[in-house]
């Protein structure tokens, strides 16, 4: 969007959040109620993009009373793109943290409008301009500062086509980016279903006919293989893996690959004085341990 005034497309304007803003402060304690649910709109529970619902007697601070339609915007480390439009998600009073600064249009403007304006890349960068704090996610865009921040504004009618226009586009990048997250599943659902069939031997089923071929026995697996386990040598004992030059696997760079170099090292004292063994290569490891992602990956 053009940021001068002598850039502006016919009939916009250049404003900012205090010429626009008819917000009257309201703030409410909610462990005075108790018993009472309130609409909670966090700055924890944004990325879900839905307000919790939760009961007075489980909130211990001062909160902003928000009306269906404000907009919200987030001071707190202003690198990461906060912008929420308070919904009617719940006939529950709606509050806000002090982390949002809340901007009231009265429909005068479209709320959906501002949301997009204040997530495009030109007024973030301005956010980012002058904050308070020592840095990182300690840092605070400035509420003084902020509400002078220019933005150009089109006429009412024109909010409207570009909302429009938006919310179409970004609805197909949703839909896009839900049928992307669900490739890895698939695949992996893939690859599951084909090892099912080669060791079931429903995948050379039509390679076998007519072939004079011995028949399939079923044995287990310790009369065929040699069934050993690792270990992890004391991680206070600098001894076992200071200057170590035996490759260590872990069983994170498991993941149904092949593996071709090690991410740590264990020294010949390591594997003298604990269950750590050195196995040659082409040893299939099976993780044992650690969270489902990783457990029974070979």
């Amino acid at each position: 969007m053009a940021n001068k005034k002598n850039e502006l497309p016919e009939g916009w304007i250049e404003t900012n959040i205090k010429q626009i803003n008819l917000r009257k402060s309201g703030n409410i304690n909610p462990g005075l109620f108790p018993d009472e649910k309130f609409e909670s709109y966090s700055v924890p529970i944004f990325p879900t993009g839905k307000p919790e619902i939760v009961k007075g007697e489980t909130i211990k601070s001062t909160k902003q009373v928000v009306y269906g339609g404000e907009v919200l915007l987030c001071k707190i480390n202003p690198r990461i793109n906060r912008v929420w439009k308070v919904g009617d998600f719940s006939s529950n009073k709606k509050i806000a943290s002090s982390e949002w600064i809340i901007i009231d249009v009265k429909k005068i403007i479209l709320s959906d409008f501002l949301k997009y304006q204040f997530s495009s890349p030109y007024f973030r960068k301005l956010l980012q301009k002058d904050v308070s704090g020592v840095g990182g996610s300690l840092t605070r865009a400035r509420p003084k500062i902020v509400q002078n921040y220019p933005f150009p504004l089109p006429p009412k009618a024109e909010q409207e086509r570009i909302v429009k226009k938006l919310d179409k586009m970004f609805g197909h990048l949703d839909k896009l980016k839900a049928g992307l997250e669900r490739v890895p599943v698939l695949l992996k659902q893939f690859r599951q279903s084909v090892l099912t069939q080669a060791v079931t031997g429903k995948l050379t089923a039509e390679w076998r006919v007519g072939k004079e071929l011995g028949e399939w026995e079923e044995d287990l697996i310790g009369n065929l293989f040699t069934v050993k386990t690792g270990a992890t040598p004391k991680r206070g004992t600098k001894a076992f893996y200071e200057n170590g030059k035996i490759p260590w696997l872990k069983s994170g760079q498991v993941k149904n690959e092949l593996i071709y170099k090690a991410e740590e090292f264990i020294t010949e004292k390591a594997v003298k004085e604990t269950n750590a063994k050195i196995y040659p290569k082409d040893t299939l490891l099976i993780a044992m341990y650690g969270e489902g992602k990783t457990r029974g990956q070979v």
